[in-house]
């Protein structure tokens, strides 16, 4: 079996997607959807534990990381921070930044140092949202990618860069669920689809799942199909 645990904000939480907000098509956040994916891919074998906070900085998350990261030592850690840090008063700098995510990466592998971590540079929240700094969350971004590119066994999602290429098409309006800093459906599908690709490779949803194949007489089954990005 594999144990997977996700540490991130309230995006990694699933807020505002349609199933936490009880209206149709009442669609899981990114989380759960990757794990109904995992586990029809490979049945019995996934375990998960989704320990993220709304509203959290990596300050706050490398706090806690001890608590969070405790129990059944895990074989994937999935950390997402740094919309809430971009949006606080007092904005760590970036080396403050990176050792948050740092000391969090060193927390999930006390119990297991082969753990795998795959590092999740979020979605840009609202330019015109006042609390937002975009440099400082682009600096985030950057230093994720530093992480990645120094730490042996980390891996980045880069959201960042593919919800910039949609926001290049698309009002930032169109794919908001409370048009601040919470993503609709549509963006936590990329979100679960970017990071399954980070988990198994870029071919990974290219291959048929057939419990995930959407059904006629159930309509509210779930199915994976991929959005035009």
């Amino acid at each position: 079996p594999v144990y997977i645990t996700y540490y991130g904000d309230s995006i990694t939480y699933g807020a505002q997607s349609t199933l936490s907000l009880g209206i149709e098509p009442k669609q899981p956040g990114y989380t759960d959807l990757v794990d109904a994916y995992l586990s029809c891919r490979y049945p019995g074998k996934i375990y998960t534990r989704n320990n993220s906070k709304g509203g959290w900085t990596s300050s706050r998350a490398a706090q806690h990381a001890a608590q969070a990261l405790s129990g059944h030592p895990s074989d994937i850690v999935v950390i997402a921070f740094g919309i809430n840090d971009a949006s606080v008063p007092t904005r760590p700098e970036p080396w403050e930044y990176a050792d948050n995510i740092q000391r969090i990466i060193s927390q999930a592998r006390l119990k297991n140092p082969e753990a795998e971590v795959l590092l999740v540079s979020g979605w840009s929240a609202n330019e015109q949202w006042k609390p937002f700094d975009v440099v400082a969350f682009n600096n985030y971004t950057a230093v994720l990618r530093y992480i990645h590119s120094t730490t042996p066994g980390v891996r980045l999602v880069d959201v960042t860069s593919l919800s910039s290429n949609i926001l290049e098409r698309k009002s930032f309006y169109d794919i908001t669920s409370n048009g601040v800093n919470h993503p609709n459906d549509f963006i936590y599908l990329m979100y679960a689809q970017a990071v399954i690709r980070g988990m198994l490779g870029n071919d990974a949803i290219n291959t048929s799942i057939p419990c995930l194949e959407s059904d006629p007489t159930h309509p509210d089954s779930l199915t994976l199909a991929t959005p035009a990005l």
